[in-house]
């Protein structure tokens, strides 16, 4: 079925009629050339909607989005087969990307997040392929672990402190201790030279008292 599209339409009602007739269309179609080729179409609409009005973007932007689920659902998966050396299909004549496959199927795999993004855009803020993506990865990603809370990361670092000095004076009590003398001091030196300048700086920031003017 061949779908014909006018590029210049004379009035909202005319686009909100492209659009419904696209998706409609598209919701059966099979050929993911003629379904890029409707995709041309809309954006030329956006595009000429941009030069005239702002109004109706956001309902081009929509049928566009849906055709792109479309065509990630049509597209075939890519696990375990190797892409790099295949021709471009014999009706498809600017092959897609791999970034616009990624895409597509990503769509696909969440038609629900695309129609919501649908739903919250405006025509100052249509629902931009970028738009939506962006926020099926956010939705997928895995949560940031919840920090503990400092004064529990505090406590923890103290008494790993505390446990560092004590191993400190284990082997300062160790009969070996005089014998390995200058080893130890080649070692150990600097680290407590670092520890003498940074603890009074540590200790101060602790103090509540209020400071003198």
């Amino acid at each position: 079925m061949s779908l014909v599209v006018a590029t210049e339409p004379t009035s909202l009602v005319a686009v909100e009629d492209q659009c419904l007739r696209v998706e409609m269309w598209a919701e059966s179609a099979t050929s993911i050339p003629e379904l890029r080729d409707a995709g041309n179409k809309l954006a030329a609409i956006s595009e000429y909607l941009e030069l005239t009005s702002t109004e109706g973007r956001a309902r081009v932007a929509a049928a566009q989005r849906r055709i792109e689920v479309r065509i990630g659902q049509l597209l075939p998966s890519e696990q375990g087969r190797r892409t790099d050396r295949e021709l471009p299909h014999r009706d498809e004549e600017v092959p897609l990307s791999p970034q616009q496959k990624a895409d597509f199927r990503r769509m696909a795999s969440d038609p629900d997040e695309v129609e919501a993004q649908i739903a919250a855009s405006t025509d100052d803020a249509p629902a931009s392929r970028r738009k939506v993506t962006d926020a099926i990865k956010s939705k997928n990603e895995p949560a940031k672990p919840r920090r503990s809370p400092l004064h529990e990361q505090a406590d923890r670092a103290g008494w790993e402190f505390r446990r560092a000095v004590e191993r400190l004076e284990r082997l300062y009590a160790d009969d070996r201790f005089a014998a390995n003398r200058e080893q130890v001091a080649a070692v150990l030196r600097g680290h407590l030279t670092y520890a003498t300048e940074v603890v009074p700086d540590l200790l101060r920031g602790l103090d509540t008292s209020p400071t003198e003017d």
